[in-house]
């Protein structure tokens, strides 16, 4: 089962985890995704440009992605539930209201995502030539 970790990169090609990943032992090979926290200044608009290339749009998903993957693992709650319960009103069975700012973020960058990943699937449909899109 994949882990989701935060880590710090020190440079040469190490990684410092900041906890111990389940289910992996000392000396196991891992796969590693990397991928860069942001801040919200970095945080795409939903105003992508219809001219936008793939790329543009994939990057916007990756960087929606890396701050939604920081809400679940803070909260242990996948963002498609988050956004199940918010749509149904029970938020406040989650976790009462300490996390209110949390989850208005969360569900803002969540429908961000939602609106970005439609517009990557509309534009891969209307592309058959993939290796176009990406020069």
């Amino acid at each position: 089962m994949p882990n989701l970790l935060s880590a710090v990169y020190e440079g040469r090609g190490i990684v410092k985890l900041s906890e111990e990943p389940v289910g992996v032992q000392a000396q196991q090979r891992v796969t590693v995704v990397i991928v860069p926290a942001v801040s919200s200044a970095e945080i795409p608009s939903a105003d992508i440009p219809a001219e936008s290339n793939l790329q543009e749009i994939t990057h916007g998903l990756l960087v929606v992605e890396a701050r939604l993957w920081e809400f679940e693992r803070q909260h242990g709650l996948k963002s498609a539930d988050f956004h199940r319960l918010a749509t149904e009103g029970k938020l406040e069975e989650l976790d009462g209201s300490d996390h209110q700012l949390d989850f208005i973020e969360w569900l803002g960058l969540y429908k961000l995502w939602l609106t970005l990943k439609r517009k990557y699937d509309q534009r891969v449909a209307a592309t058959p030539d993939l290796a176009a899109m990406l020069e």
